[in-house]
């Protein structure tokens, strides 16, 4: 036990709270679909849209077992599809949750087989998929929802009756689908998960705040102060917590009393960065190569435009011994990067037919500089220690 910190798991995205504040209504809503086989029916197909921290995979995941605990003719399969970019892995994925299988080499559609050919031998009536982060999956998702959505049109089930949760941040999700896919998909019921409020959020945190902190251990207004931030930034109750715990365990290593503003702003700045570093970190060498090209491209003043960029991704790759990818994959690299919140793009239209697309990193660029540089193959490339004062890099 810390002078500050009673019990750290209550900050945890492990943590079950016993109740789920403010959310009744999308709970009511999704137990009214989920429910079904207690009534002996079908659970009902649903996509769930809302942004991150909206208590979409805490209310799917508690409803569904739930669920299972009351009715033994169910099966759940929860499956994270975070950063499974392909249909390839996104089935292969399923596979391993719900078999304990892997079938790596073999085509997706040998894998669908597998699986919906192991169904037919469960000895519960119901499965219920819940794909959480379904939006990750770039290519070909077509398929895979084509497969889960009309499962006893496409493989002989006999009995069983398979339906599908799935669980998106992105409202534009999916953006094309084939004629059959796009008629299943439209009948599917679609709930959404609004972001929590400054209101919300505090009482969110005052439920972790009395569980996890000791007694006297911040003020009136650190609450208040880390809902406010939560609320103005992305109503996001997992990283509101988040903030809160980190606040704490700084003034804990402050040997503090309190936990002060000082210490809440500098969890906010730490938690910003290791988000970002996180997804940094994860990304395959020739992505890294890119993003430090905007960096360098911003830093040189030229316009970031799709040709510049692959301009300075050139040199990098010449500089570090890289083999050079073309200007349609570094493309592609950057529509990924959209995808994950790294940039923003937008198309200019030019005298005679001509466009470019520009590119606006929307992280802090000396993050993504730190970050990618702190890796040998990059480090030749690393600021000086007065552009990082400039800057006022981490």
């Amino acid at each position: 036990m810390g002078q500050i910190i009673k019990d750290t798991s209550v900050f945890t995205y492990q943590y079950i709270p016993f109740a789920i504040p403010h959310r009744e209504k999308e709970i009511r809503d999704l137990s009214l679909r989920l429910n079904k086989p207690l009534e002996g029916m079908r659970v009902i197909n649903t996509i769930i849209y809302g942004l991150s921290g909206t208590g979409k995979t805490l209310i799917s995941k508690h409803l569904a077992d739930d669920l299972q605990k009351k009715c033994p003719e169910v099966k759940i399969c929860y499956v994270r599809l975070k950063r499974l970019q392909t249909e390839y892995k996104a089935i292969n994925k399923v596979a391993q949750d719900l078999l304990n299988e892997e079938y790596i080499g073999h085509s997706p559609d040998h894998i669908y087989n597998r699986i919906f050919k192991s169904i037919r031998q469960f000895k519960e009536k119901y499965i219920v998929f819940i794909f959480d982060e379904i939006d990750s999956i770039l290519e070909n998702y077509d398929n895979f929802l084509d497969a889960f959505l009309r499962p006893n049109e496409n493989y002989n089930l006999g009995d069983k009756e398979v339906s599908t949760i799935l669980i998106s941040n992105n409202m534009t999700f999916p953006k094309e689908l084939t004629i059959g896919t796009k008629s299943s998909f439209s009948c599917i019921d679609k709930l959404v998960f609004s972001p929590y409020n400054a209101n919300q959020l505090r009482d969110v945190l005052i439920e972790r705040a009395e569980k996890g902190l000791n007694s006297g251990t911040y003020s009136e207004l650190t609450i208040p102060m880390c809902a406010a931030l939560g609320a103005q930034e992305h109503g996001d109750a997992r990283r509101t917590i988040e903030l809160l715990g980190k606040a704490a365990f700084l003034a804990e290593n402050d040997y503090a009393q309190t936990i002060e503003e000082s210490h809440i702003k500098q969890a906010q700045e730490l938690i910003e960065f290791e988000g970002i570093a996180h997804v940094l970190n994860t990304l395959p060498v020739q992505s890294k190569a890119t993003a430090l090209s905007i960096v360098r491209n911003g830093k040189a003043k030229k316009e970031s435009t799709t040709t510049t960029i692959h301009s300075q991704y050139k040199d990098i790759c010449h500089q570090v011994d890289l083999p050079v990818l073309s200007q349609r994959r570094i493309h592609d690299i950057l529509v990924e990067f959209e995808n994950i919140g790294l940039i923003n793009t937008h198309l200019v239209y030019r005298g005679g037919g001509g466009r470019s697309r520009y590119v606006d990193l929307i992280v802090p660029a000396s993050i993504v500089e730190k970050v990618i540089t702190d890796e040998y193959r990059f480090q030749r490339f690393k600021p000086l220690q007065q552009e990082l004062d400039l800057m006022g890099a981490w």
